[in-house]
């Protein structure tokens, strides 16, 4: 480029033109950027509560038959818990695991319940909005859906359908009461 400059003065620098095209750029990359990013940190939050469900649900179901005392996982739409049952009936809080922003429990549910829809919307409870797992000492599992059914010992499969809001996860855990053993699906 040529600049001119008054004699005895050196001026060295940007234009206001070069100055608002390196902004523009700048500005661009970040628009670009951000939604990538947002979507990463929401996948990463939906990826981790799932996982961590599934290892809660294989835990409790061997700390019961190890321990000789019954646990409980009640699931709702957006948090489940985690309790001891001893065998005075006593229930002992353990945790409570709140799902991230947009996640929630979509349905739960035993193979010999009638087919159904999961939900897609958190609000609509038509599942009852609460579903109890109990691992019983003796080795027994329990499903307890207050609107499906009666709490009785079950060797069905249990299945949790998780669902997100803000893109489109779905996957479902699976309880094999029989193996003691969880197993996390894709989609529903």
């Amino acid at each position: 480029m040529n600049r001119t400059t008054r004699p005895g003065s050196s001026q060295a620098g940007f234009t206001l033109t070069e100055l608002m095209a390196v902004v523009a750029i700048l500005a661009i990359t970040i628009a670009i950027a951000v939604p990538a990013l947002t979507r990463d940190r929401v996948e990463d939050r939906y990826q981790k509560y799932v996982d961590t469900f599934l290892r809660d649900i294989q835990r409790a179901h061997m700390e019961a038959i190890g321990g000789r005392e019954s646990r409980r996982l009640a699931v709702y739409g957006t948090y489940y818990q985690l309790e001891i049952i001893d065998s005075n009936n006593v229930t002992t809080f353990l945790a409570r695991r709140e799902a991230p922003a947009g996640v929630w429990v979509a349905q739960v549910s035993k193979v010999s319940d009638t087919p159904w829809s999961p939900q897609t919307d958190p609000t609509n409870s038509a599942w009852g909005g609460s579903a109890e797992l109990r691992f019983l000492a003796t080795g027994a599992f329990e499903v307890d859906i207050p609107v499906k059914s009666t709490p009785t010992p079950t060797s069905d499969p249990a299945t949790v359908y998780f669902g997100c809001s803000d893109a489109n996860y779905k996957d479902r855990v699976v309880n094999y009461p029989a193996t003691a053993f969880a197993k996390r699906h894709p989609g529903w």
